[in-house]
């Protein structure tokens, strides 16, 4: 907020070449004291223009727009004159951008929710739904802070103290890094727009991490790990879980809410219910690892025609937003039960399927269109770390699958 003490305007007069020259003044001198000179106006005029000041003043105080008269009259005064003599309407010197807030003194939380938020959920609505949760989160903590405030060490003092879980528990590393990059990503813009002034804040390192990691060649399954991975699970769900992930590329969410529907076996392909691109929403083809275990999955499930293909321990469907935490013990158990020492997450099921198709020679463009990605560089920054070119085919593609 800019201010939470109102300030008590009043009018002076003044004898230039033998008239009244009248002002509004606020403040006292040295101390941050204002004006607005009327001119040569009559004494009932100054009064109409000092009542409304002071209106303008009570309205206005601890808002985003606290001072516009003051930034108007340096803009046009004649124009700022006419307002508060009553000459003209509030709403034709006041319309949409008319007078800009005064943008460092507006808080995070105003700043966020009127400006920043609807120009992220315009540009990139789905990943927008992700991050204003981070902002719930800073703003519980340091939402009432000025923007013109956040530096460096404002930023440090939330992520190391004040951050909490919405449980109130300790923050893990990643939430802190994802609070960090939504408030970096907001300063960027912000400052893009000429609403931030200051430099970018050169955030520190977070207490307890170190610099990213890359996994190298042996973090991603091959298609014998793939293969000793679905032998080693005990359940057929959990089986045809791991199988669709790999063998269709999704993301640990897509694979958990797979619907029957959206399977079209006669015509071999899948429509995936994407959320986190434009580009994620589309239809794939079946590849023998996914198909094989689907089919099986929906012979053993009384062949519906719709639904959700999985569902928990608790007989309801995966929920929209980490689906994936109902089998990930179960990952991990099947990972250490077929031997396999390489670190292996749910979104190491995709890396799998993508590694395995490279590997097999697959065409990149093939590839990149499986795994839905906006950006084709990242297939081959990630993906292509084998450097294979030929492959036996798609039909190589699928482990002997247990009964079951």
């Amino acid at each position: 907020m800019t201010t939470t003490t109102t300030r008590r305007w009043r009018k002076t007069r003044q004898t230039l070449k033998g008239r009244a020259y009248w002002s509004l003044q606020a403040g006292a001198r040295g101390k941050g004291r204002v004006a607005l000179a009327l001119g040569y106006v009559t004494e009932d005029e100054a009064e109409t223009a000092l009542q409304a000041m002071q209106d303008e003043e009570m309205k206005t105080c601890g808002t985003p727009y606290y001072d516009r008269i003051l930034r108007l009259y340096k803009k046009d005064k004649q124009a700022a004159r006419d307002y508060l003599q009553g000459d003209s309407a509030i709403e034709a010197l006041f319309g949409i951008g008319a007078v800009e807030p005064n943008w460092k003194h507006l808080s995070l939380r105003e700043y966020v929710d009127n400006h920043y938020g609807p120009h992220r959920e315009a540009t990139k609505p789905k990943t927008w739904r992700t991050e204003r949760g981070h902002w719930n989160l800073i703003h519980n903590a340091i939402g009432d802070r000025a923007l013109g405030d956040v530096d460096e060490f404002l930023v440090d003092e939330f992520l190391t103290e004040k951050l909490r879980r919405v449980d109130g528990g300790q923050p893990s590393a990643n939430m802190q890094r994802q609070c960090r990059n939504a408030i970096r990503a907001m300063l960027t813009w912000a400052r893009r727009k000429r609403h931030y002034q200051k430099p970018l804040p050169q955030f520190f390192r977070l207490e307890g991490t170190g610099p990213k990691v890359r996994h190298g060649e042996d973090e991603y399954l091959s298609l014998d790990d793939a293969d000793c991975l679905l032998t080693a699970t005990r359940l057929p769900m959990h089986r045809t879980i791991f199988a669709s992930a790999i063998g269709l590329c999704l993301r640990p969410n897509e694979a958990s809410r797979m619907r029957w529907e959206d399977i079209d076996f006669e015509a071999g392909r899948l429509t995936v219910r994407g959320t986190k691109t434009d580009a994620s929403h589309a239809v794939v083809p079946l590849l023998p690892i996914a198909r094989g275990a689907l089919q099986a999955w929906w012979v053993a499930s009384g062949e519906p025609t719709d639904g959700p293909c999985f569902v928990s321990e608790r007989g309801k469907p995966y929920s929209t937003r980490g689906g994936h935490v109902g089998w990930r013990k179960a990952l991990t158990t099947a990972i250490e039960k077929a031997g396999i020492t390489k670190r292996v997450t749910p979104y190491s099921l995709r890396h799998a399927g993508a590694s395995i198709l490279v590997e097999h020679g697959i065409p990149m463009a093939s590839v990149a269109k499986m795994l839905r990605h906006t950006n084709p560089r990242m297939l081959e920054q990630h993906y292509d770390h084998t450097g294979a070119t030929k492959a036996p085919g798609l039909v190589a593609l699928a482990p002997t699958l247990p009964a079951g």
